[in-house]
């Protein structure tokens, strides 16, 4: 027996690609909350490059496989579950708010930006319980601005948030925390502070756009002062602040451009242990109230920041997690997965978060292998102590605004605001075969698989 979903998919296919599921201020297909089986039957849900979306299928359950029936059937698969062997406990999945994002939502017809959260957000939807949210902005905002760009005001008094923030992130966060059935985890990421906080182009490129001054010293202080007063503006508009990344992309911040700020590992072992995480628990954000994630990069260079960050424990006690980013990772190449066992070897009292993903090639319009490549790289994650997956951008657009257009990394959704619609890619549902089925607090368990 086949159960469809509520409202299925409006399945339009894409020239030279796949095919995608179309939502406009009059229809847009769902996924409604899940119900246990009765007893006996078993639920399955699928989607195919065929086109059905989360199609649920009832199954029976029998008491006894003969040998005979399992080898005639191709498609049999034992899976052996043991209960009692637990690994990590699941935190959540979820996408960025960035300042396109918000521009894309605003810039479409209301109803059909509530479907769009909706859908991410709600209990017939993907039903998301984390977001990033930039600490002001980023390479996916229309210009590039901080939170105190008057020159040399080393006490912040000038310190505010940016229209941006007012307009396309505060107002979406809000929906997102009305409609998510599980407590909304935000946090926060720098991709860099006010230039004058930071060395320029002119110095020895080992000491290009750093922090000005020695390490652990003046401007590193202004900068941790920057970030709890993020963490400060934002609880008094109503939005806590779950956790902070100590920096997006800190390796990459000797390539110039405005959204960046080079860290190595030992400068990020002194900024946490002498500048951030002390004043963190001055201000009142302890482990326990606020999660600290050290790294926030590309998992080559992953286990060097957690050794040397968390090996030094006047650091590690201000730390809760370790986030990295997918880049660089394919579908055949097994070194991520040995760095992730080894990082919770040595350090198993600090979780792993992946925290950006996206596909670089392009938007991909309608490509399913985009979200193949999403559903394996959650396996694996999963398999390998990753307490979470989160998306980059949750929308895009194709047109209508100032970063629109097709040179783009991909996404979970692509807009195009000229028509008003809105096309789910497959990525989309790639993510929601987790986020849908995973709660938060959920716990990995042991498999096998046999033959």
């Amino acid at each position: 027996m086949v159960i469809l979903c509520r409202k299925p998919c409006a399945e339009r296919k894409i020239t030279g690609a796949d095919s995608v599921c179309v939502c406009t201020q009059t229809y847009c297909d769902d996924f409604p909350q899940l119900t246990l089986p009765k007893a006996g039957y078993v639920l399955v849900y699928e989607s195919g490059k065929s086109g059905h979306r989360f199609q649920e299928t009832q199954l029976k359950l029998q008491t006894h496989t003969s040998p005979q029936t399992t080898r005639s059937n191709k498609y049999t698969q034992t899976i052996t579950i043991d209960k009692n062997q637990k690994y990590q406990s699941i935190i959540g999945f979820g996408g960025a708010f960035t300042d396109e994002f918000g521009m894309v939502l605003n810039a479409v017809p209301k109803q059909l930006s509530t479907y769009l959260m909706e859908s991410l957000f709600g209990k017939n939807g993907n039903e998301y319980n984390m977001g990033r949210l930039p600490v002001a902005s980023t390479d996916y905002s229309a210009h590039y601005y901080t939170y105190d760009d008057v020159v040399n005001d080393t006490k912040l008094t000038k310190f505010a948030l940016a229209k941006e923030d007012m307009e396309l992130k505060i107002p979406h966060i809000k929906t997102a925390q009305t409609l998510s059935t599980k407590p909304l985890k935000i946090f926060g990421s720098s991709w860099g502070p006010p230039d004058w906080m930071k060395t320029g182009p002119k110095e020895p490129l080992e000491r290009r756009y750093q922090l000005k001054g020695e390490t652990g010293g003046e401007y590193y202080d202004i900068w941790a002062n920057y970030l709890v007063k993020f963490l400060d503006i934002y609880k008094a508009q109503n939005i806590p602040i779950w956790g902070l990344t100590t920096q997006n992309e800190p390796t990459l911040g000797h390539n110039y451009t405005p959204y960046a700020l080079f860290f190595d590992q030992e400068m990020q072992r002194v900024f946490v242990r002498k500048n951030l995480g002390p004043l963190l628990q001055k201000s009142g954000y302890t482990p326990d109230k606020l999660k600290l994630m050290i790294f926030d990069d590309n998992w080559y260079a992953l286990q060097q920041f957690a050794d040397t960050i968390l090996g030094d424990k006047e650091a590690e006690q201000y730390v809760s997690g370790i986030a990295y980013h997918w880049y660089g990772n394919s579908k055949t190449d097994e070194y991520p997965d040995t760095v992730l066992d080894e990082v919770h070897t040595k350090h198993p009292n600090h979780f792993m978060l992946m925290t950006e993903a996206c596909h670089l090639e392009g938007l991909g319009n309608g490509r399913w292998d985009y979200g193949e490549h999403y559903a394996h790289d959650i396996i694996r994650d999963l398999n390998h102590w990753t307490t979470g997956w989160v998306e980059w951008n949750m929308a895009l657009g194709l047109n209508g605004c100032p970063r629109c257009g097709t040179d783009q990394c991909g996404t979970a959704i692509v807009v195009d605001i000229e028509k008003g619609e809105a096309y789910k890619q497959p990525t989309f549902y790639a993510i929601g075969h987790f986020s849908k089925f995973l709660s938060p607090d959920s716990v990995r368990i042991g498999h096998q698989l046999g033959k």
